[in-house]
């Protein structure tokens, strides 16, 4: 049983394995949809400095706004070539081009660099934005995700998620240690190195703080469920039964996890309390029920069963009561459940004639939306506003990452150069 536990997960990590060059950002690759969103100018920010910031800066901002699908940005290169300040902006100038203008200045004081800018719409003439933002020279990439939420916001009407954050597994053959639990900024930027395993490391998942991460891996030959700290790197071992210990997902409130067992016979889904340490056992049949996936109330769990011939997704309260509910109906075989952060959208693996997609069901009416192109899709996992889905696909025959607005509209790829990279997961909101 160990050895067969064993090489079902080893096969599952190491799909795919090819060797890759050393470099850990993942890169954004528009695939469809940049020219779908609000149109917007970020004019470059004049710089008092010698640091050269103000060009960063509108760089980054504008590959935000066009990395969360939500914004149509101007290229640098479309711009007139001295947009102004505020109060020297010119409608004339942008026609019915954009909808609104970003544009400032960098300075110095006190030892920080400080961005003062605006956000005008040109439509109604109305200043939506006029702030003060201060930081480190270290910082640069920090404040244009911070300017980018604020923009977000004023034009949206909701929270931004550009100062969030990505776990995610990357595998590399070529070094000493190919299995890695990696955390990076949002956009594939800041990468930091939780975990190096000899071993198969598979299954992050976020608590609510976005301080600790529960993950699978086969350290001890094995597979164990742990949970660590980020910041710390302490941590603990939530199971490590005879069996399976698999696809843990924290509850909103961070107090238990859902996770799979198979330590009484086939895998089902169980629940851990982690201040008494106890399980409870949510399903029971002779099929493989997995992936957990909590509701944003706590009060169900969505996974994925085969007891109806081929996989679906149902559901189960989450105190144990009453029977698993059977949810998706469409297409062969439905998998890998996440539900969006205000419960009205169920997010899955679909298979159809063309291969594995990212799919969307309406959860009350049910109506089924194919989200995404490629063929080989698993693990979506929502972005905190609910605004993007990121998933594991391939790209040019690797393992990759790829993105898609809730409503299909904007796609991208994001290839990594350091090896191969899967199983994301979107931390929470981080401020």
């Amino acid at each position: 049983m160990r050895k067969s536990v064993r090489k079902f997960f080893i096969a599952l990590a190491v799909l795919f394995l090819a060797p890759a060059p050393a470099s850990a950002l993942l890169e954004l690759e528009i695939t469809g949809g940049v020219d779908s969103g609000y149109p917007i100018a970020v004019s470059s920010f004049p710089d008092k400095t010698d640091r050269n910031a103000g060009a960063e800066l509108s760089q980054i901002i504008r590959r935000d706004l066009q990395f969360c699908g939500k914004f149509t940005p101007m290229a640098r290169g479309d711009m007139p070539q001295n947009p102004g300040v505020f109060s020297e902006i010119n409608p004339g100038l942008w026609g019915d081009r954009v909808n609104a203008v970003v544009s400032g200045t960098v300075t110095a004081a006190g030892g920080k660099i400080v961005l003062t800018y605006q956000l005008h719409d040109l439509t109604t003439g109305a200043n939506l934005l006029n702030k003060n933002v201060s930081f480190g020279a270290h910082q640069i990439r920090q404040a244009a995700h911070l300017v980018s939420n604020q923009i977000y916001e004023a034009v949206l009407h909701e929270r931004g998620a550009f100062l969030t954050k990505l776990a995610y597994v990357s595998v590399n053959p070529k070094l000493d240690y190919p299995y890695q639990l990696v955390v990076s900024d949002y956009d594939g930027y800041g990468e930091k190195v939780i975990l190096r395993s000899k071993e198969p490391v598979m299954s992050p998942s976020w608590d609510p703080t976005g301080s600790r991460i529960a993950y699978v891996s086969f350290e001890s030959k094995h597979p164990a469920i742990y949970i660590q700290d980020i910041r710390n790197k302490s941590r603990i071992t939530l199971t490590k039964f005879s069996g399976i210990n698999g696809s843990p997902a924290f509850s909103p409130r961070g107090d238990k996890v859902a996770l799979v067992l198979s330590k009484d016979g086939n895998p089902e889904i169980y629940v851990a309390d982690l201040a008494s340490k106890s399980l409870k056992r949510l399903t029971t049949n002779r099929v493989i029920d997995t992936e957990p996936a909590w509701s944003p109330d706590g009060r169900h769990i969505y996974f994925s069963s085969e007891r109806g011939g081929k996989p679906q997704i149902y559901k189960v309260a989450a105190d144990g009561s009453g029977e698993p509910e059977r949810v998706t109906w469409e297409n062969s075989m439905n998998l890998n459940p996440a539900v969006s952060p205000d419960g009205r959208k169920l997010v899955m693996i679909t298979r159809d004639d063309t291969g594995y997609h990212v799919a969307s069901q309406d959860i009350d009416s049910r109506y089924v939306t194919i989200l995404s192109r490629n063929r080989y899709d698993e693990r979506p996992s929502f972005a905190p506003n609910g605004s993007m889905i990121i998933y594991s696909t391939v790209v040019r025959g690797k393992k990759s990452l790829a993105l898609v607005s809730s409503d299909g509209r904007f796609q991208a790829n994001l290839p990594s150069n350091t090896g191969l990279v899967s199983a994301p997961a979107w931390s929470p909101f981080l401020n």
